[in-house]
C-alpha cells in the first residue's frame, strides 16, 4: 500500500463503529480480499487519478472506490456503506509526505448485487471519495 491506502485503512482500521459491522476486525481489504476471506467486509482501491500539474508546487487529486461487500442482503452492505461514509466523509487523512487537503465523497455511489463464481450471491454498497493532497 501507498501512503495515501495505508492512511485510508488506518482511519476505517481504528473506527470501531466500522469494524463492530464486519465479520472481523481486520476486515478491510486494498484492491481484493482473501479468497477465504468472512463477509461481510470493505474493500478500497484506487480508481483514477493523478498528478494535477496546475501551480509549481506538488498537488495529486485521486479517486478511490470505498465499498462495503456482503452475502447477507444489501440492506446489510448498505449500513455498512453508511458508516464508511461517516468514518471518511469531510475528514483529513495524516498522509505521510502530503498534506491532505480534502477528502470527500463524490458522485458515483455503487449499489449493486453479483453472483460469484462460487454461485453465492455478494451485495456491493459504497461510493467514490476524492482525496486531493499538496506538498
Amino acid at each position: 500500500m501507498n501512503a495515501v491506502e495505508t492512511a485510508i485503512y488506518a482511519r476505517l482500521a481504528g473506527r470501531v463503529e466500522l469494524t463492530l459491522l464486519l465479520a472481523s476486525a481486520s476486515g478491510i481489504y486494498n484492491l481484493v480480499a482473501p479468497q477465504r476471506a468472512a463477509y461481510p467486509l470493505v474493500i478500497f482501491g484506487l480508481n483514477a487519478g493523478g498528478d494535477e500539474n496546475k501551480s509549481p508546487h506538488r498537488s495529486k487529486s485521486l479517486r478511490y472506490l470505498v465499498k462495503a461487500v456482503s452475502q447477507t442482503s444489501l440492506k446489510n452492505a448498505g449500513s455498512i456503506d453508511a458508516e464508511l461514509d461517516t468514518a471518511l466523509h469531510g475528514v483529513l487523512l495524516t498522509v505521510t509526505g502530503w498534506t491532505n487537503t480534502w477528502l470527500m465523497r463524490e458522485s458515483g455511489d455503487v449499489r449493486y448485487e453479483e453472483i460469484g463464481a462460487d454461485g453465492k450471491r455478494y451485495f456491493h454498497a459504497g461510493g467514490i471519495y476524492r482525496v486531493r493532497l499538496a506538498k
